[in-house]
């Protein structure tokens, strides 16, 4: 056990002890060494001579139980002990395998530094930016959703909430399906900010048939339609503010954010275009301003939530229902 004189420090922290623990196990193989008997008493006789310190019972019958718990000593007889070199060589050889294991990690890491850190840092970028007009938006939307593991996105009223009929009409189509595509394979979280705007709801839905009745019957039937999807999906996070948000934004999200959308409106305070701006570091920063709304924001799929549901199906009644008679 020649190794212990050599590599004091080393064996100590490969077997996992304390030094007030090592200095007993140093103790136990020299007294055996010598040929005297490791006896609680010669131990303590030793510790004084060789530390200049008095170790209680006690505490080395403490320090003896963990010993043989670690496996580094063994009992034998009454009140004897030894060194069970066993234990000690699994011990360090358990420390072997992790080091090998940690070596190989580090090998690993090494050959794939550069990518890590691209990973972790933004490189310095210009941003791509593009402008689009109406109906490249939603497709620029629905290729976005397509490439995004999360999406955020504000709203006057959900529009993942509209009927098939009614997205085909206002050619929204290849946004709302390929969110909804998603959504149901469980391939995407979204959180939607909405002011759950009647007007915009009611205004999307004349557009689309160009009769009052119908517009009306669509839009109830469409609150209907969220209530039962934040229900029903727990990966679609929808949540209320009564004021608008300051930002204006669709955000896509792959590890981190990367691409986003402004919208611009026309003087009804409908969507006409928008501005698709491709950066890291932008995008990062539009959605610490989407949060700082949504994360205050009332969810739909709570209690709550479900009483400003019926109070939206009410203003579109109050508002609009006397179309229907």
């Amino acid at each position: 056990f020649e190794v212990i004189v050599d590599n004091e420090e080393n064996m100590r922290l490969w077997l996992k002890l304390t030094p007030q623990q090592f200095d007993i196990v140093k103790i136990i193989y020299k007294l055996r060494n010598r040929g005297l008997q490791p006896t609680p008493k010669n131990i303590q006789k030793e510790y004084k001579i060789e530390y200049n310190k008095y170790l209680m019972k006690p505490n080395l019958f403490a320090i003896l139980r963990i010993l043989i718990q670690k496996n580094v000593i063994s009992k034998k007889g009454t009140a004897d002990y030894l060194l069970h070199e066993n234990g000690i060589r699994q011990i360090i050889g358990e420390a072997r395998l992790k080091l090998d294991a940690e070596y190989s990690e580090l090998e690993r890491t090494q050959k794939e530094v550069d990518q890590f850190f691209k990973e972790l840092t933004y490189k310095r970028e210009t941003p791509d930016i593009n402008y689009l007009e109406d109906e490249d938006i939603y497709k620029r939307l629905g290729e976005i959703i397509d490439e995004s593991t999360i999406f955020y996105v504000v709203s006057d009223f959900p529009q993942i909430s509209y009927t098939p009929e009614m997205t085909h009409a206002l050619g929204r189509q290849p946004y709302t399906e390929k969110l909804w595509k998603k959504i149901n394979k469980q391939d995407i979280h979204v959180e939607i900010l909405t002011t759950l705007d009647v007007d915009i709801l009611f205004n999307h839905a004349f557009r689309a048939y160009e009769d009052p009745k119908t517009a009306y019957a669509e839009s109830a039937t469409i609150i209907n339609r969220l209530k039962t999807q934040v229900k029903k999906h727990k990966n679609l996070d929808i949540r209320y503010s009564p004021e608008p948000s300051g930002l204006d934004v669709a955000i896509s999200e792959t590890k981190a954010p990367k691409e986003f959308m402004i919208f611009t409106r026309d003087e009804h305070n409908d969507i006409q275009g928008g501005i698709n701006i491709k950066s890291r570091k932008t995008s990062s920063n539009a959605l610490k301003t989407f949060k700082k709304t949504y994360n205050y924001s009332t969810p739909l799929n709570n209690k709550q939530g479900t009483e400003i549901i019926t109070q939206t199906q009410n203003k579109l009644k109050n508002k609009y229902g006397i179309l229907n008679d």
